[in-house]
């Protein structure tokens, strides 16, 4: 390409630059037209957001000329077709001219954008996109194509979000690397939400050494069993894609891209990291201004469309037990021994009698693990972030423990069954108990009997599955309110004797990506009467320093990450609206000034947040909803109480296989569905403890001491 044609199409592009807000899914969208223009043209009437298949307009293209538009735009302020032009007569080539004022992103320009990408990813046409971080390097590189497009076009900002995604990308170059399986403004498309109104957010962590600073308030119901049942299940339904390290740090062991420190990484696009005050009054004491964060891989559309920048959840989002099996086909085949349907374990204490360990991490040693030394291992599972903390690796032992016994017993009842039928029988029936626990014990707690009748989400009422409902989780979901639970994070956790008598207790921070207490014979069942012995911190918006400075620490540091501000900059990496919209989503009352927090939330949060944020539009979701005084019953408060339900909702009633369902014809009996409908997780500890013989029955709740 000649410079004058660089030049000539950048002062194009330059004149007609516009800033494009980041995106509300909840703000109205003004009107333009995008108008088919030949075989795979994408419309959009005039009259809003709703989409006429490409070939059936009524709108006939301006000019007449749009033969070979892939997207044509008639908007104030969309930049015509000048720069398309203009390339073609440089470059000799024939091609569509102005189209009366309006945009036409030709097939040609949507190739040249993604070629670049492709080149700047180092992609492969049809590479291997079972690995998950290829197909993210895919979803990066079109989204660069739409923000390149978005940028030179001046595309309005309902042109992005409803007219890109409707070009055919299969008459483009990007077709001959948009996998298989697939085949069937600016700020809007791909960078994190920073500014809103013109007006900067403020910093994550100052958000969070401010307004969610733990205090040390306990609640006096719910045990830290209800903190490991919840984030056992999160990690069930979302697991958001990132990047692998591939650099080796000093001690040996791969690290991440250091976006702090190392300027190599200065212009690296997956870069987004916290920025700490200066007068921070902790990480000051270590002379630390920046917090290292990685952005999520971007995720690839159907048939490769282009648009805005989505995430990958790379599990399931049902209720499946998936910590246990995996929801890939080459981590369910590491995790089972093909043998009389049973999963892999370590026998280490077999000898003293006690039951067996999660099988050790052979095969990535260094992921989501501290290792003091290369012969120390952490645990595998079917989630690779079992040994995030001690009490998941713990509760996830019980579980596939469970299932080698369950597996045993339907062996000894029908000995004619071979190793595939065990093992899928006893997975089935392992995610009806996933199901039936978290409905009948975990939500009730959470959400109280008001919320979950309003979204039938009471067990024993009928069901009948809903197939117009997606059972996919929300991002909202994923990146802030389920997150809840971080709130009621303990500093401490503790062991209890199975006479119910308190031995001792660890820093949270210790335990995290360090489950090697494990392997000390009898502690298993410690930690667990500990769970169901422990009461949670008070679920507000305080969260324990253990979290907040000591996040993941290494070993060498007296400092770690911060959880509260990574789970506010993850929510503007992946571009949710705020608190407010979401408060008007659920049919409450939005916050024009902040002086009305005050009847939502006690007086010193309320004045924090006026001291913090320029506007309540600007508060985060995750920040604002902790924050929130628990409904009548419930923990939780409106805000929660709305998205949490509706969530669980759509995942009881769009789910095919829920276990209550009798529309398929492997579904269970009612007999077999009243015998699940018996179980509790108490039962599940009892049976597959190696001491326990006598806890409460519903181990989420504290104990009565007079019972």
């Amino acid at each position: 390409m000649t410079r004058l044609l660089i030049l000539l199409i950048g002062l194009l592009a330059g004149s007609v630059r516009a800033s494009i807000d980041g995106f509300s899914g909840f703000s109205s969208i003004s009107s333009s037209v995008i108008h088919p223009s030949g075989p795979g043209g994408a419309v959009l009437p005039a009259t809003g957001p709703t989409l006429v298949p490409p070939g059936h307009s009524t709108v006939p293209p301006p000019g007449g000329t749009g033969a070979h538009c892939a997207l044509a735009v008639t908007a104030a302020g969309g930049q015509s077709s000048l720069v398309d032009h203009t390339r073609n007569v440089l470059l000799g080539q024939s091609g569509p001219g102005h189209i009366g004022g309006g945009t036409c992103i030709t097939y040609e320009a949507v190739s040249a954008a993604f070629e670049q990408a492709a080149a700047r990813y180092q992609l492969q046409p049809q590479a291997d996109y079972s690995d998950v971080e290829q197909l993210g390097l895919l979803g990066e590189a079109l989204t660069e194509v739409a923000a390149s497009l978005a940028h030179t076009y001046n595309l309005p900002r309902e042109a992005i979000l409803h007219g890109l995604p409707l070009i055919d990308t299969y008459q483009t170059s990007i077709a001959a690397f948009c996998p298989a399986h697939l085949s069937a403004g600016l700020q809007c498309v791909s960078a994190p939400k920073d500014v809103l109104g013109g007006l900067p957010l403020p910093s994550p962590r100052r958000v969070s050494g401010t307004l969610h600073n733990d205090q040390g308030r306990h609640d006096h119901a719910v045990t830290v069993m209800l903190v490991a049942w919840g984030q056992m299940i999160d990690h069930d339904m979302t697991f958001t894609a990132e990047v692998k390290p591939k650099e080796i740090g000093r001690n040996g062991r791969p690290k991440m891209p250091d976006c702090c420190n190392d300027p190599r990484h200065a212009d690296n696009p997956l870069c987004y990291p916290i920025v700490i005050p200066a007068e921070d009054e902790f990480y000051g004491l270590y002379g630390q201004r920046c917090m290292n964060l990685i952005r999520s891989l971007a995720g690839v559309h159907n048939h490769c469309k282009l648009g805005p920048r989505d995430p990958i959840n790379t599990v399931t989002s049902y209720l499946d037990a998936s910590f246990v099996y995996g929801s890939d086909e080459e981590t369910a085949r590491r995790m089972r021994t093909y043998q009389g349907g049973l999963l892999k374990t370590l026998p280490v204490f077999r000898e003293l009698g006690l039951k067996d360990l999660l099988p050790p991490n052979l095969h990535a040693p260094d992921e989501g693990c501290i290792r003091p030394s290369n012969d120390i291992f952490c645990f595998d599972a079917g989630d690779n972030r079992v040994n995030e903390q001690l009490v998941l690796a713990t509760i996830q032992t019980y579980f596939v423990r469970d299932h080698n016994r369950i597996a045993t017993e339907l062996s000894l009842i029908n000995p004619h069954w071979d190793d595939q039928t065990l093992y899928q029988e006893t997975k089935m029936i392992m995610a009806a108990l996933c199901q039936h626990i978290t409905y009948n014990e975990f939500l009730p707690m959470v959400l109280g009997r008001e919320v979950m009748e309003r979204e039938s989400l009471i067990l024993g009422k009928g069901y009948k599955y809903d197939p117009t409902l997606e059972g996919s989780t929300a991002l909202s979901f994923a990146t802030a309110t389920f997150r809840f639970g971080h709130s009621l994070l303990p500093a401490v956790v503790e062991r209890w004797s199975v006479s119910r008598k308190y031995i001792g207790s660890r820093r949270l921070s210790e335990l995290l990506r360090q489950p090697y207490d494990m392997y000390r014979g009898g502690f298993i069942d410690q930690y667990v009467m500990g769970l169901i012995n422990q009461v949670a911190q008070a679920m507000d918006n305080l969260v324990t320093q253990e979290v907040t400075n000591h996040l993941f620490q290494m070993p060498e540091n007296r400092f770690g990450m911060d959880l509260a501000a990574i789970n506010m900059q993850r929510g503007r990496e992946h571009g949710i609206p705020g608190y407010n919209d979401y408060r008007e989503y659920c049919g409450l009352p939005r916050i024009t000034d902040f002086s009305q927090l005050h009847d939502l939330m006690v007086n010193d949060t309320a004045l924090g947040y006026r001291a913090i944020y320029s506007h309540p539009d600007h508060i985060d979701l995750w920040s604002g909803a902790i924050s929130e005084r628990p409904l009548a019953g419930s923990m939780v408060g409106p805000t929660l109480g709305c998205l949490i339900g509706e969530q669980f909702r759509t995942l009881r009633y769009g789910d095919r296989f829920w276990y209550e369902n009798h529309g398929f014809p492997s579904a269970f009996t009612p007999e077999q569905i009243g015998e699940i409908k018996k179980m509790k997780l108490s039962s599940i500890i009892c049976d597959n403890s190696d001491h326990i013989d006598h806890i409460q029955p519903y181990v989420m709740v504290l104990s009565d001491p007079e019972m």
